[in-house]
């Protein structure tokens, strides 16, 4: 469940808020928004005779980007490998309801 949760919420890092790391989601989300406006105003720049400046704001940009993209798919395979756990503790095992008597449990 929280794997299909990091994969479709990616950009906004909703499995950091859900395991209990508000800072590390955060950081995820201003990492992501500085990333794209600096590739943004450097690439603007590349098309229209950017100076230096604007040339190595695309470059960090892209580092950024780079850097958040691992970032998330490291969390990713640490969420399905089950070694990036909740902040406090452990996963909370699914509960068995029993069923009537005689009846096997679901």
């Amino acid at each position: 469940m929280l794997a299909v949760l990091s994969i479709t919420y990616l950009p906004f890092s909703l499995h950091n808020f859900y395991l209990g790391y508000y800072g590390r989601g955060v950081l995820a989300i201003a990492l992501l928004l500085v990333g794209i406006a600096c590739f943004a105003l450097g690439l603007g720049g590349l098309f229209l005779g950017g100076t230096t400046l604007e040339v190595i704001a695309y470059v960090v940009g892209v580092a950024l980007l780079l850097g958040w993209a691992f970032w998330q798919l490291s969390d990713l395979l640490r969420i399905i490998t089950g070694h990036l756990t909740p902040r406090d503790g452990e996963y909370t095992p699914k509960k068995t309801v029993p069923g009537p008597a005689g009846l096997p449990s679901r």
